[in-house]
């Protein structure tokens, strides 16, 4: 078990928590309905039944101890989902059938987590240490922060250049690198050949492990970059969007996908299981950076009729629904360290404020740890034993915004104190 801030929870070494012990897991590949429904179930058995979407894509399980936690990870193994383990190397969620991606990322994934393997730097690095390989396309991983990130570049000139030689277009693909952050704060390297993105990744990797188990890039000088690439790095421009999971994708060989998203990256384990069975036990699912669950192969008809069943379970279907650009942690009374109770919070203020705007994200937090943090700016709601304050961590003033935070947060603590006495 992991107590340690800051430390990754997985499915064998799970992190304390308000309400338990939580694990979090990535699968390796997508999951069948079967394996869903099962999933959501063992969450009921072993947990409190509350299943989690991340930020970056994972699934977590709420409500564990330390007795469940084995019964769990059997559970994962007998419905035969591969989780992976160490040096986290991401890829779109729709790797190697977007129709609109530059590049199957996939190829370029393996090869930078088999060689990482192989040099021994998974076990030298920090849990939080991580690698982005984007393909390009509808999904793009921009909005997440990673150590490394590199995206595929295909120039139309490169590509016709290509295409006239008759040349594979994968080679002319580039690999625009970056170091320390989102795409819109990252340090940018350059861009480099399939080969060279890959060394390049693996030399800025190894310099992050020589400032030590804690370092993570940003801890790597520029002089230091400089020394790897022959570059000097640039500073970051432009801003990167979140990823928003929800709509209809069209696939490479005309399939579709349909995405949904967690309100609040949270689902009930019933309502997640009953949502799974409904689309078949053989449809291939996966999970998706913003909170997103993907359900892949559909026909138009089929759509319709997932939509529906969507609704049903309460997850959010439409791309423009506010509870998309609200991030809040379990809250009271899931969390024993809570002070709000973050999820009807979140609720009334979709109530209240139904045009809530993307720009200005809000976080709502039960307590000082600030759970699910979003990685860019926000405006946060933090609860405390003697109240709450209202942090704009980033984002615009928005005064009509933190006043109805307010009245809300003041309901709210009114609320519990009328329950107590």
């Amino acid at each position: 078990m992991s107590s340690r801030r800051g430390a990754c929870p997985t499915l064998l070494e799970p992190m304390q928590t308000g309400d338990g012990l939580l694990a979090r897991l990535t699968p390796v590949a997508g999951l069948s309905g079967r394996q869903l429904a099962g999933l959501a179930r063992a969450a009921a058995c072993f947990g409190n039944g509350i299943v989690e979407i991340t930020a970056r894509g994972s699934l977590q399980v709420r409500g564990l101890t330390l007795e469940s936690t084995g019964g769990l990870a059997a559970q994962v193994d007998a419905l035969g989902i591969a989780v992976r383990s160490g040096l986290p190397v991401e890829t779109n969620p729709l790797a190697g059938l977007d129709r609109d991606e530059a590049a199957d990322p996939r190829e370029r994934a393996r090869e930078i987590r088999e060689r990482a393997e192989a040099l021994g730097l998974a076990s030298r690095l920090g849990p939080k240490v991580s690698v982005t390989v984007d393909g390009g396309g509808v999904l793009g991983l921009g909005g997440i922060i990673a150590d490394v990130k590199l995206e595929a570049v295909a120039g139309e000139e490169l590509a016709e250049r290509a295409k006239g030689r008759g040349i594979c277009a994968e080679s002319a693909i580039t690999w625009l690198l970056r170091v320390g952050g989102s795409s819109s704060t990252a340090r940018v390297l350059g861009r480099f050949s399939q080969s060279e993105a890959a060394e390049i990744t693996l030399r800025v990797l190894a310099a992050v492990a020589e400032h030590g188990p804690t370092a993570r890039a940003r801890d790597v000088s520029d002089a230091e970059l400089a020394a790897i690439t022959g570059r000097v790095p640039t500073p970051a421009t432009g801003r990167s969007e979140p990823c928003l999971p929800v709509g209809r994708f069209h696939l490479a060989g005309g399939g579709q996908a349909r995405g949904f998203a967690l309100a609040y990256g949270q689902i009930d384990s019933g309502a997640l299981a009953r949502f799974a069975e409904s689309i078949g036990e053989n449809r291939e699912n996966r999970l998706a950076p913003g909170r997103g669950l993907l359900v892949l192969g559909l026909s138009g008809n089929e759509d319709e009729v997932l939509l529906t069943d969507a609704e049903e379970a309460g997850l959010v279907v439409d791309g423009a629904d506010p509870r998309l650009f609200i991030a809040t942690c379990a809250g009271r009374p899931a969390c024993a360290s809570a002070h709000l109770a973050t999820k009807r919070l979140a609720d009334r203020l979709v109530a209240r404020r139904p045009d809530l705007p993307r720009q200005n994200p809000v976080h709502i937090s039960g307590c000082a740890k600030q759970c699910a943090r979003p990685s860019g700016p926000a405006v946060t709601l933090l609860g405390a034993e003697d109240g709450h304050q209202i942090m704009h961590d980033g984002a615009d003033r928005a005064p009509d915004l933190e006043a109805l935070l307010e009245e809300l947060a003041e309901d709210d603590r009114a609320s519990m104190q009328g329950q107590n006495s």
